[in-house]
């Protein structure tokens, strides 16, 4: 008889299989199941959960009983679900920032007036120009592809650093940042990313800085003038920016509150 082989009922060569194979293949089963559970769980998006909830909602109690009482397992109404919408266009829209290379330029929040996206006015606009750097679009061009996605009024605010502006066309800082707002504006319907009718925009100057340009205790900190002023030129930088706000439609405050960074 042929080794590997033992005969078996009605005279048919069955192979003989190790024990430890039997748990090995068992083993090997569970893992592909955790690992694809992983991955259905890391694309369930925040809008297609919400959905479900709301799908559940009139059969499944609080309690989680079918008793006939139609209470809503959360309390959600148009704006959170406006705001969840945000919210998954937000996580598409990192995934392109990553996929492209753009955690410089773009960089994101959610609070209660919406979702603010904010542009770095470095490599997106000439020095001291409301003119774009071509190949700063892209990231203008990311941004204008998702908000496709929704149908909320947009806020275009220029922001610019706290050195003087010198340039024949811009008399202050608060000119060129207006300036720079109103081409994102143009471009953005240009590009026919989005209605005209939805956006609006103002500029700030340097008079809402996203970071503190100079602090107390700077010199403290930073006992090497070099590495001071270093820090000072990045938080300029971080000054020089456009910010993109996507309003929630549910929200009466005023668009203008001021958010900085810290």
């Amino acid at each position: 008889m042929a080794r590997g082989k033992k005969k078996g009922g009605g005279g048919d060569d069955v192979f003989a299989v190790p024990a430890w194979m039997v748990t090995y293949g068992d083993f090997m089963t569970l893992l592909l199941t955790f690992f694809v559970m992983l991955f259905a769980m890391s694309t369930l998006s925040p809008m297609k959960f919400t959905k479900v909830l709301i799908a559940m909602e009139g059969a499944i109690g609080e309690s989680g009983t079918l008793d006939g009482e139609r209470r809503p397992m959360l309390p959600l109404n148009m704006g959170e679900l406006e705001m969840q919408k945000m919210l998954d266009v937000m996580g598409e829209l990192q995934v392109m920032v990553d996929r492209l290379g753009l955690e410089k330029r773009i960089s994101m929040h959610h609070d209660e007036r919406g979702l603010l996206v904010r542009l770095s006015a470095d490599g997106l606009f000439e020095r001291g120009s409301d003119e774009f750097v071509r190949e700063g679009l892209v990231a203008l061009d990311a941004v204008g592809q998702h908000a496709r996605l929704v149908s909320n009024e947009i806020e275009i605010q220029g922001h610019t650093d706290d050195i003087r502006v010198v340039s024949p066309e811009f008399r202050t800082n608060m000119h060129l940042s207006v300036a720079r707002a109103e081409s994102v504006y143009e471009y953005l319907a240009e590009e026919d990313y989005v209605a005209p009718r939805r956006m609006r925009c103002t500029g700030y100057g340097a008079h809402r800085p996203a970071v503190a340009v100079h602090r107390p205790d700077d010199a403290e900190n930073y006992p090497d003038e070099g590495q001071r002023e270093d820090v000072i030129a990045q938080r300029r930088a971080r000054n020089r920016r456009i910010e993109v706000l996507f309003l929630r439609s549910d929200v009466n405050a005023p668009v203008d509150i001021y958010a900085p960074y810290e």
